[in-house]
């Protein structure tokens, strides 16, 4: 079964115009993905703003406090974090 990979891998990077696209689609994978790690944005309980990385991991924090099931004292909780 390797072998068989090896040869298909072989046969299309073999050619000039394969490697050029392949080359494209990385170069291409790693400015969108620098995008969508970049242009996160998260807004604290003082108001003060972050962006990228930090901010992603903040919210997944934030996100992270609020897992689980939804029952009625969770409900509760949230409805009144809200009117506070």
């Amino acid at each position: 079964m390797m072998i068989m990979t090896f040869f298909e891998l072989k046969k299309i990077f073999s050619k000039p115009f394969n490697k050029i696209v392949f080359i494209i689609l990385a170069v291409s994978l790693c400015v969108v993905s620098y995008f969508a790690i970049g242009y996160v944005d998260y807004v604290d309980e003082n108001g003060n703003s972050t962006t990228g990385i930090a901010a992603a991991s903040a919210l997944r924090e934030e996100k992270n406090k609020w897992a689980g099931y939804i029952t009625d004292d969770v409900l509760r909780k949230v409805l009144e974090e809200n009117a506070r």
